[in-house]
């Protein structure tokens, strides 16, 4: 037996990280233009130990999901950037009275992610639920800095996520 070693006859193209697209309805229509960098969220299943008689075996748990970050442009309006804080103020408010609204009136929120192939066709698409920020990042501000964009980072719990396949 041969062994082919032509990569390219096995491998007819792999999915670009950079063909993508990230909506959230909340952010409004023009978010899919502001959204540098994304990831699709990790998803890990427990393990549930079950021990008899000096065998202990392993079954699946529950699934969780981390925290999911993307990165976003800031207008030089701050628009965009307002946006998520006032979200996150309705979680939890800035001033002196420790309170917020009530869960779905900020966590009722989904994303979606679409994947393209390098002809712009749709090759995957995600809908993530329950999201709302958790961290919104710091905006750096320097005057060495020339010729780039600012961006901040924004960490967004995640209830679930599934692959609309």
């Amino acid at each position: 037996m041969t062994l082919n070693l032509n990569i390219q006859d096995q491998i007819q193209d792999v999915a670009r990280s950079n063909l993508f697209e990230v909506n959230m309805s909340i952010m409004g229509s023009d978010f899919i233009w502001k959204c540098k960098a994304a990831s699709l969220p990790k998803a890990s299943v427990g393990k549930v130990d079950l021990a008899y008689m000096n065998r202990v075996i392993g079954l699946a748990g529950d699934r969780t999901y981390d925290a999911w970050t993307i990165t976003v442009y800031n207008d030089y309006q701050q628009i965009t950037r307002e946006k998520f804080l006032k979200w996150q103020e309705l979680c939890q408010t800035y001033d002196k009275v420790i309170h917020g609204e009530l869960p779905n009136s900020y966590k009722n929120q989904t994303a979606q992610i679409w994947q393209y192939d390098r002809a712009g066709n749709k090759t995957a698409s995600f809908t993530i639920t329950g999201i709302w920020p958790m961290n919104i990042g710091e905006v750096a501000l320097e005057w060495g800095i020339s010729d780039a964009a600012e961006v901040f980072t924004v960490e967004l719990n995640v209830d679930w996520f599934k692959s609309n396949r």
